[in-house]
């Protein structure tokens, strides 16, 4: 039943924006529709993946009964701990991404103009800031046994109050807040703005520094 009932929700919530008054329009702040969408379904998939990968490793381990034997074998300080090989390969989830983004160009038309700088430095704070939540995915599969809730949860909350599909000031006034205790939120806003606007890091300096706060709050409660 939930299968079915958050796509339409999420188009039904897709479908009030486009119908909207300027307000809402607005909010895109000169972009197309389809180039907001294109970087936000990019990067939510890229910090769903980030969230996701320690746990799944973990989880895998469990079910072949071999988690013991990695937490306790021989550690190499250069390399890390071989459980966390999923964790620095964290580019195998931007490439996900990075085909959204050129499939949003070829096929849909999306028109970048691109800060660099700016791109990269929102992308590795969205990556750090989102370490915390894939420590804390991580630990409740250790305590429970299970299946990852934490990351499903966190891939379907996000399409609602991230800014992924639609922009935040469409959600009613009294659960925004809930848009802004996501880093995706923020870092969204940065990417968007260094990918369609050409945006300096001078002006999504405070996404940039929310994300780093962020970083710095959850790592170590993952920890």
């Amino acid at each position: 039943m939930v299968g079915w009932l958050v796509p339409v929700f999420v188009f039904f919530l897709v479908a009030v924006f486009l119908g909207a008054a300027g307000s809402s329009i607005s909010a895109l702040d000169g972009s197309s529709y389809i180039a907001f969408f294109v970087v936000g379904l990019a990067f939510q998939g890229f910090v769903s993946n980030l969230v996701g990968m320690l746990a799944q490793r973990i989880r895998s381990e469990q079910m072949m009964g071999t988690l013991e034997l990695v937490f306790l074998s021989p550690t190499n300080p250069g390399r890390g701990p071989d459980l966390l090989v999923p964790v620095r390969g964290g580019p195998q989830p931007l490439l996900g991404g990075r085909d959204h983004g050129g499939r949003g160009r070829g096929v849909l038309g999306v028109q970048l103009s691109l800060n660099l700088p700016t791109v990269i430095v929102a992308t590795i704070l969205l990556a750090v800031s989102s370490t915390g939540l894939s420590l804390v995915a991580a630990a409740f599969i250790l305590w429970t046994k299970q299946g990852n809730p934490v990351a499903l949860f966190f891939s379907t909350f996000t399409q609602f109050f991230a800014g992924v599909l639609f922009p935040v000031a469409v959600l009613p006034a009294s659960i925004q807040w809930l848009a802004y205790s996501i880093p995706l939120t923020f870092g969204l806003d940065a990417l968007r703005s260094g990918l369609l606007a050409g945006g300096s890091l001078v002006s999504v300096a405070p996404s940039l520094a929310y994300m780093a706060l962020y970083a710095l709050i959850t790592i170590p409660v993952g920890l």
